[in-house]
């Protein structure tokens, strides 16, 4: 049976993604509840964290409603998600949902999570992980993803986000300077 504390145990040890698997596969046969899941990613230590956030940010790829059971914490503790594992898997999970809600597509929970949420707490929780220092790439460029999608509302965040981008290219590896260029492509027509 899984409990708060079989999932802590669990995450306490390194697993691949076989055990992710498996561990998903438990947790929706049992209607564990994700809200549990996401408070272990921000109450628990790194790895723990890191793990809760990473079986999300799985069962979100297999279904994009799991979002709906955490849009609205997330977009109210953006600013405080406690790691930079944490950060890549919520940014990449809160993006996504971005682009739906842009699109259209979204559902009618993450549309009014979205329109009902404080822009300044993502856009803070973002710049947060991209002043870091030696933060992997991979969490900074879904924090770049998520704040083009405030750019029309927030005209300095365009401009903040150009000037890291161009930043960002210059001393970047190969995959930052490739999201780089493409970014800077949509934000500069």
């Amino acid at each position: 049976m899984i409990t708060r504390e079989y999932l802590i145990e669990f995450y306490n040890k390194p697993i691949g993604k076989d055990c992710l698997r498996d561990i998903i596969r438990d947790i929706e046969k049992e209607s564990f509840p994700i809200s549990v899941l996401y408070e272990i990613s921000f109450t628990e230590k790194q790895n723990i964290g890191f793990h809760a956030a990473w079986t999300i940010e799985k069962m979100y790829e297999k279904d994009v409603l799991v979002t709906d059971l955490i849009i609205e914490d997330l977009l109210k503790d953006y600013n405080t998600i406690p790691n930079y594992a944490c950060a890549r898997h919520y940014g990449r999970i809160l993006a996504l949902a971005l682009k739906l809600n842009q699109k259209g597509k979204a559902s009618p929970i993450i549309q009014k999570a979205i329109r009902e949420s404080d822009d300044e707490i993502i856009i803070e929780g973002c710049f947060k992980w991209l002043i870091e220092k030696d933060i992997p790439i991979g969490t900074k460029m879904w924090q770049l993803e998520i704040l083009s999608y405030y750019t029309e509302k927030h005209v300095w965040v365009k401009e903040e986000l150009i000037a890291t981008t161009e930043k960002l290219i210059l001393g970047g590896s190969s995959a930052s300077i490739n999201y780089g260029k493409r970014l800077l492509k949509r934000l500069k027509p």
